[in-house]
């Protein structure tokens, strides 16, 4: 397992994974560039319509899709006979959420580091009811940004497994990366039937740093975050591992 899961963290860490951070970095600069004035926190705060592409189908680029080619070159019966189904279905989800984490960990690290370049760390009163800013608010910069940072990543994890796990059943390059945005915006649809606050429905889940009144503790949002993050992860891992076993087994 551990040699088969560092081939494959290799693969999803390749030059395509920096070029997609830069990317994001270039993405949500253009469209948060009048917002520059506010720095760090308004590089990371000021959502803008690019939030879909980069928080729901860029992460997923990264490697999400590499089932899919793979299903398309029959190299699958290759990596099956050296590890094994379950190894290697285990191996490809979790390099997808670790190439998806450190996507959007690094792309908004590098987005604050210019923010902070060009304007203020934080300024008083930015933050509104946004959970983190709590700490900015402190002078705790470093921890502040650091859970908005875990948060973001954690979002990027979700995208990049839902993505893994949306081609095991559709094996298509295309499919492995839309399928988030899809999927997505499906669920925001249904969740209005069940009056899901606005900061944890399914768009805002991946999109926003779930502002609400009354501001919970910066722990407590990220705990919530990571609680939803691990639970998702587990689910969309279990039933991608099923359903490879099954499809191999029938070839």
């Amino acid at each position: 397992m551990k040699n088969c899961l560092k081939i494959q963290l290799r693969r999803a860490l390749a030059p395509k994974f920096l070029f997609i951070v830069l990317l994001i970095v270039i993405i949500e600069i253009m469209g948060n560039s009048i917002d520059i004035k506010n720095g760090a926190f308004g590089m990371v705060v000021n959502g803008t319509g690019m939030g879909y592409l980069t928080a729901l189908i860029l992460p997923a680029v990264v490697f999400s899709d590499s089932l899919a080619s793979e299903w398309e070159n029959q190299a699958v019966k290759y990596w099956v006979i050296r590890s094994g189904i379950r190894k290697y279905a285990l191996s490809k989800m979790t390099a997808a959420g670790a190439a998806g984490f450190a996507c959007l960990f690094l792309a908004f690290g590098i987005m604050i580091l210019i923010g902070g370049l060009f304007g203020p760390w934080y300024t008083a009163g930015l933050g509104g009811s946004v959970p983190y800013a709590k700490l900015l608010e402190e002078g705790r910069i470093f921890q502040g940004y650091l859970m908005i940072l875990l948060d973001k990543g954690l979002s990027g994890a979700v995208t990049a497994v839902l993505g893994m796990a949306a081609s095991t059943y559709i094996t298509n390059s295309f499919c492995a990366v839309s399928a988030p945005l899809v999927i997505v915006l499906t669920a925001s649809r249904l969740a209005e039937f069940f009056h899901i606050p606005y900061a944890w429905e399914p768009v805002s889940f991946f999109l926003s740093l779930h502002p609400q009144e009354p501001v919970p503790a910066p722990v407590v949002t990220l705990l919530i975050k990571a609680g939803i993050s691990l639970m998702l992860l587990l689910i969309l891992t279990v039933i991608a591992v099923h359903q490879m076993e099954r499809r191999i087994e029938d070839v």
